[in-house]
């Protein structure tokens, strides 16, 4: 009987993958096992290099979080949108979302952005007159 490649086996159960999930260090599990795990052992770590796994996935149901709940202002999974916690609540596509934020994050930053400049100009402006003062004091010495 021929082997099954190694890639198509779950490191947990040991079988070939039932649900797949690609978490972002690029391991691979069934999905019921990382639920399993994930309950276990709290964290959303991976279960191979104990990398933290959980961006992008639901800690609860394994699915990606693809929609953004604007009531309670984080990502939720289908399976969460669906329910008691976020009944009636308003929903929007994580990208749009993330997107926005962004955008909001952007117009917070330009004036700090402003204010770092004018304080690097005051500072260097500081450091020039105090080097000024500095030679005009070895000057007066001399003499």
């Amino acid at each position: 009987m021929a082997s099954i490649p190694e890639n198509l086996i779950c490191s947990i159960c040991q079988e070939v993958f039932k649900h797949p999930v690609v978490l972002t260090c690029n391991h691979s599990f069934c999905r019921g096992c990382l639920k399993t795990c994930w309950k276990e052992k709290p964290g959303a770590e991976c279960p191979a290099c104990r990398r933290r796994a959980s961006e992008g996935f639901c800690q609860l149901h394994s699915e990606s979080l693809d929609l953004f709940c604007l009531d309670h202002q984080q990502p939720v999974c289908p399976v969460c949108r669906g329910s008691h916690q976020h009944a009636g609540h308003t929903f929007s596509p994580i990208q749009e979302a993330a997107q926005q934020h962004r955008k909001e994050l952007q117009e917070t930053l330009e004036p700090l952005r402003r204010k770092l400049e004018l304080r690097r100009k005051v500072q260097e402006e500081f450091s020039q007159t105090a080097e000024h003062m500095k030679v005009q004091a070895r000057l007066n010495l001399c003499v």
